[in-house]
């Protein structure tokens, strides 16, 4: 599925008021099998992230590539992601982050690669909420961010992410 990068843009990501992502705010209890969501891109506000898909539901043997938001590159709100894989994504927002993930969203056998937090923080993640996600079996490489180029979570909300045998 693919999204629309605004024509009208003057920023090399492509966002703008006439962006368009792939998915829209999703019910928490829906699945995703099999998808390509990629080239798509949020416009220029804190309110709209996730450059793939805004909103909950889970991922299983997905790709989110190529997107861009001014959080989450590629998802923001995502409950789980399984078997995915998540590169070229990019977070443009300033204090906000997550190349490729922002929010609470857990990920087990992943890949997530070449992602970037161009002016934020969390070259892959950005977190700032209570409920803590956990990250098992993923290959996390070249994610880059102005601060912490894999992730970001705020122990002040008491974000306590768990990472098991992730790369």
């Amino acid at each position: 599925i693919r999204g629309e990068k605004d024509p009208n843009s003057t920023f090399e990501d492509g966002r703008g008021a006439n962006a368009i992502r792939p998915l829209w705010a999703m019910g928490a209890d829906t699945l995703f099998v099999g998808l390509v969501l990629e080239n798509g891109a949020g416009v220029d506000s804190a309110e709209t992230g996730g450059g793939a898909t805004y909103g909950g539901g889970t991922f299983s043997n997905c790709v989110m590539r190529n997107c861009s938001a001014y959080s989450g590159g590629a998802t923001r709100g995502a409950k789980a992601l399984y078997n995915c894989v998540l590169t070229n994504n990019v977070a443009f927002g300033s204090g906000y982050g997550g190349g490729c993930i922002h929010g609470l969203t857990s990920a087990y056998d992943c890949l997530i690669a070449d992602n970037r937090a161009d002016i934020g923080s969390g070259g892959a993640i950005f977190g700032n909420n209570t409920t803590p996600p956990v990250y098992s079996n993923c290959v996390f490489r070249n994610n880059t961010a102005k601060y912490n180029a894999v992730a970001n979570f705020n122990k002040a909300r008491g974000s306590r992410v768990r990472f098991y045998d992730c790369d």
